[in-house]
């Protein structure tokens, strides 16, 4: 997949942000059931890096990263609410997770999250 940004040329490239295991493993509740019949009721979210070339005041090429949090509506596939940082950070994915549960307070029934 290539994304154009402001003139440069983007790769789109998954990461793993933080490797091993940190915190508590909660249970399996998706159980591979990535579709509802129910809006709300399960999101997933992911951090994506984007590396994206540009050029510094010497015309030299510098390649950078941008980070993707976002989540995702199991339901339709909608993204109800992402954010970019340029590095990854916990703040950037609070910030997004705190818009997708205020979008979220209209389910009737339990929502759940699921990240890798």
């Amino acid at each position: 997949m290539v994304l154009l940004v402001h003139h440069s040329h983007v790769n789109l490239v998954n990461t793993a942000v933080i490797k091993g295991t940190i915190g508590k493993i909660s249970k399996n509740l998706v159980n591979r059931r990535f579709h509802t019949s129910i809006p709300h009721q399960k999101l997933t979210t992911d951090t994506s890096e984007f590396k994206y070339y540009t050029t510094d005041s010497d015309g030299k090429i510098i390649i950078k990263k941008a980070y993707l949090d976002s989540f995702l509506d199991m339901f339709n596939g909608e993204i109800l609410s992402l954010r970019f940082s340029e590095r990854p950070n916990s703040q950037a994915i609070m910030d997004a997770l705190d818009e997708a549960i205020e979008i979220t307070k209209d389910c009737p029934y339990r929502t759940t999250i699921h990240s890798d």
